[in-house]
């Protein structure tokens, strides 16, 4: 969500922090450097904003159910020394900036809210492409607020890299509690890369390792380690959560749904990312026979 025209009816203070580079290492954050913030103010009221935290924010995985990564600031209020000047500050929205082909906020999910001693308070993220805006607190000259952001990449999240820009505004609170007048804009920037999770590899070699007549069959094909595996008859899954260490299976057509089958093999990565066998099994447990088309 882009950020909206500053307020003209005041001097804007207005702070761009310079990223730091990424490291190389489903989607992923990866070995990023401290950021610093510095200010510029004309007027009578600024605040800045600054990284908190250590040099890297470890990895970020579009896994269902993977926790976001929290990310800490520090906004400043970097306003002159004044009787009764207090600012509003309130979370305005983020940019993404420069992204490689494929990448936009709708991959993102974010929350913005305040550090605590137990932590965040910001929500569950939400799209980064809706409507962000949060209050976070009043500040005095010298004062500052501790703030937290969450990040996650939705599952499907492309290789790709950018640099968020996350924003923050400030309005003057008067002495009657009403906000106007003086206003500031502060921002700050995080680099960020992407790695989408590949899809697991087909599974092949199916194949027939024995049958009893009108009973059962005993099938295989190739596996790998960390990829579950399903049977799929006519779209829907006949026996799920298969693991390369049962291979072989034995299989009854009460499972299967029925004497004379044709089966798809599904393999399913832990980020939730499935792919089909180009291949079918037919099996026919009264012939009996067992083949792959």
């Amino acid at each position: 969500m882009s950020r909206r025209t500053p307020l003209a009816v005041a001097v804007v203070g207005a702070l761009l922090v310079g990223g730091a580079t990424t490291g190389t290492t489903h989607a992923l954050w990866r070995d990023q450097a401290t950021m610093s913030g510095s200010g510029v103010a004309s007027g009578s009221m600024s605040h800045a904003v600054t990284i908190d935290g250590p040099s890297s924010l470890g990895t970020l995985s579009p896994v269902p159910g993977e926790s976001p990564k929290i990310l800490d600031a520090t906004v400043l209020d970097t306003s002159p020394q004044a009787k009764n000047l207090r600012q509003a500050i309130t979370f305005a929205g983020v940019d993404l900036v420069d992204p490689t082909p494929g990448l936009s906020l709708s991959q993102l999910t974010m929350s913005v809210g305040m550090k605590t001693a137990d932590g965040c308070s910001a929500p569950a993220p939400s799209a980064a492409d809706g409507d962000l805006t949060t209050s976070l607190g009043t500040t005095s000259p010298g004062g500052s607020l501790g703030v937290c952001v969450k990040i996650a990449a939705l599952t499907g999240s492309p290789d790709s890299t950018g640099v968020l820009r996350l924003e923050f505004d400030g309005a003057q609170v008067r002495p009657d509690g009403q906000q106007g007048g003086w206003a500031s804009a502060a921002s700050t920037t995080v680099p960020l890369t992407v790695v989408g999770v590949s899809s697991p590899p087909a599974p092949n070699g199916l194949g027939c390792v024995s049958w009893v007549k009108g009973v059962s069959a005993t099938i295989t094909w190739t596996s790998v380690p960390g990829v579950t595996y399903a049977l799929v008859n006519n779209g829907q899954v006949k026996i799920a959560n298969i693991t390369s260490s049962m291979l072989p299976l034995t299989v009854r057509p009460s499972e299967v749904g029925g004497n004379n089958v044709d089966l798809k093999v599904r393999a399913t990565n832990p980020a939730g990312v499935s792919t089909d066998s180009s291949s079918t099994f037919n099996i026919q447990f009264q012939a009996p026979k067992c083949s792959a088309s």
